[in-house]
């Protein structure tokens, strides 16, 4: 039974009642139609609602002519729609230009942002009043929007509970409510009998479950834990590895993936697997089911160490080892071997100034011919730092599922880290880069990072002047990240890097500064980016001798051709 169109109406008479009637109307909303709003749609409609509202108030001087705001916000099944009203002398919405965010002005910059959040605006005036009507489609209208509002959903009510057993049930729960199943369980490794057990599952009573101990290699979940791949079976009735369907399974369609510490298996350490079968419609999971378990399964499994070794870190006199742990597992956060694409050339380069740190870069293929480049810098070089990293680098994951423009995934990172940068007194620079090989073209995004450096037949200059530049995550929840575009040429060369790399000095003062770092990359352009980041960090090495490092260096090259 569809939910019941439900209208509201609203009266401001003050900037600020803005966000308490938004929040006292949408809550009412929520409990009418019985629908669970996620933090993340809450919050972008309240941002375009306030900036609606603002824009009456000040450019339509509503509060001056008609004492309020007026309106109303109204929920149908498919959508939510606010509508607000003004007296004021109007505008052109199709005439209102893309603000230059460079420059101090706020004009335009209220539709602008409203234009990102909402499915559909329109400005009409109807008998003498203007009507901004604000509609967004729910998540549920659409696949993909509701896997996103689902994985945002999971994380925060993870981070809410760093108890393992509260984490588990989340999971189990949220994910039998994504994918409709009617059996699910979560094996973790118990290192005292190297087997996995169960630790919670759905549909399976106490006897099997405690009857269940996998050795690792064993059947489904085995081979899963073992190799550290997800796996997909259509039949298991009729599989060439020779696995048996269960007694208690109903239907012969299995997903499950593992549960490890670094998906990028760079020194990962497996924890466990998720299992899912028997869905309730009977139909078989799909290769889009088994990414979706793939990225629940990541995401939590990062949480879930990071929370353990808090706890470790609370009750252990042994320091010094936890902390060697935690670097271990930042490191196993980075990537490998950087993925091939043909007529790209990548490498990068970390070094922590102390155990563990705040930077982190990463490769995250897009199509075949093109891929993401992100490189960022948390503030700190403590634990709290690798866990904000370690959270950062979740969330871009997740919303890299189904956003690729690069802009708006910035915005969409910023608005959901904002509430726990803001509490830990924190804040992440990074750039992101979009880089198309068939298009020869390279989109990014700054948001506050030290700008990259381009050569071009033995010319060099930085990305600054000229081009976007955002500020850092965790400072504006409202910021907008704009995008540059460049064309690039064969044996292009894009250097990213941390400020580490500028801002470290030796004893005596001196640093080694971006003219060195332009000046080395010249010399060395008939290399390949792993060669020349080798040779840089040997000549880091000689440079600053055994000087201790005040920050963190991090480095990527990228070269055409």
């Amino acid at each position: 039974m569809k939910p019941k169109i439900i209208t509201i109406s609203f009266r401001i008479l003050s900037e600020g009642e803005i966000v308490p009637t938004f929040e006292k109307n949408i809550h009412t909303l929520s409990k009418k139609q019985k629908r669970n709003f996620s933090s993340q749609f809450i919050q972008d409609l309240m941002t375009a609602f306030t900036e609606g509202v603002a824009n009456a108030i000040r450019h339509g001087h509503e509060l001056e002519q008609n004492k309020a705001v007026e309106g109303i916000i109204k929920a149908s099944a498919e959508k939510i729609e606010m509508v607000i009203l003004d007296h004021g002398p109007g505008f052109e919405l199709g005439k209102v230009l893309t603000p230059r965010f460079e420059e101090l002005t706020e004009s335009g910059r209220g539709i602008f942002m409203i234009r990102q959040l909402m499915d559909e605006v329109v400005y009409k005036k109807v008998g003498g009043v203007n009507k901004l009507i604000l509609r967004r489609n729910f998540a549920e209208s659409g696949e993909e929007a509701r896997n996103l509002n689902f994985l945002y959903e999971m994380s925060e009510t993870i981070l809410k509970n760093p108890d393992p057993s509260l984490v588990y049930k989340v999971i189990l729960d949220r994910a039998l409510e994504m994918f409709k199943v009617e059996r699910a369980s979560i094996l973790i490794l118990d290192p005292k009998t190297n087997k996995l057990t169960v630790v919670a599952s759905r549909g399976m009573t106490d006897t099997i479950k405690n009857q269940i101990q996998v050795k690792p290699g064993e059947g489904v979940s085995g081979y899963v834990f073992l190799h550290a791949k997800p796996c997909l079976i259509e039949d298991i009735d009729n599989n060439a590895s020779g696995w048996d369907r269960q007694k208690q399974y109903k239907s012969a369609s299995f997903i499950s993936a593992p549960m490890i510490c670094s998906p990028m298996r760079l020194g990962h350490e497996s924890i466990g697997v998720i299992n899912m079968t028997d869905r309730i419609d009977g139909k078989p999971f799909t290769k889009k089911d088994l990414n979706l378990l793939t990225t629940i399964s990541n995401q939590a499994s990062a949480y879930l160490y990071i929370c353990n070794l808090i706890n470790r870190l609370k009750e252990s006199e042994g320091l010094r080892r936890d902390l060697e742990i935690a670097r271990k597992i930042q490191q196993s956060y980075l990537p490998g071997d950087p993925p091939k694409i043909t007529g790209l050339k990548l490498a990068g380069w970390c070094e922590t100034a102390s155990k563990v740190g705040g930077d982190y870069f990463d490769f995250i293929p897009d199509e075949d011919s093109a891929v993401f480049v992100v490189i960022a810098d948390i503030s700190g070089h403590d634990v709290a730092a690798a866990m904000t990293m370690a959270n950062f680098r979740s969330q871009l994951k997740t919303i890299l599922q189904f956003e690729k423009n690069p802009s708006r995934v910035l915005m969409r990172l910023n608005q959901f880290l904002y509430k726990d940068l803001i509490k830990n007194d924190q804040f992440v620079s990074v750039i992101l880069f979009h880089i198309d090989v068939r298009k020869n073209t390279v989109e990014w995004v700054n948001a506050g990072h030290v700008p990259p450096l381009f050569l071009r037949e033995n010319q060099g200059r930085t990305l600054d002047e000229g081009f976007h530049r955002g500020c850092v995550l965790g400072v504006n929840l409202d910021e907008n990240y704009v995008s540059n575009l460049m064309e690039l040429r064969e044996n292009d060369f894009l250097f990213l890097l941390t400020d580490g790399l500028c801002d470290n000095r030796r004893l005596d003062k001196e640093i080694y500064g971006l003219e060195k770092i332009q000046s080395f990359i010249k010399k060395n352009q008939v290399d390949s980016p792993v060669v020349i980041l080798d040779k840089l960090k040997s000549e880091l090495k000689t440079f600053f001798g055994n000087d201790f490092l005040t920050d963190d260096m991090t480095a990527v090259l990228i070269k055409m051709g």
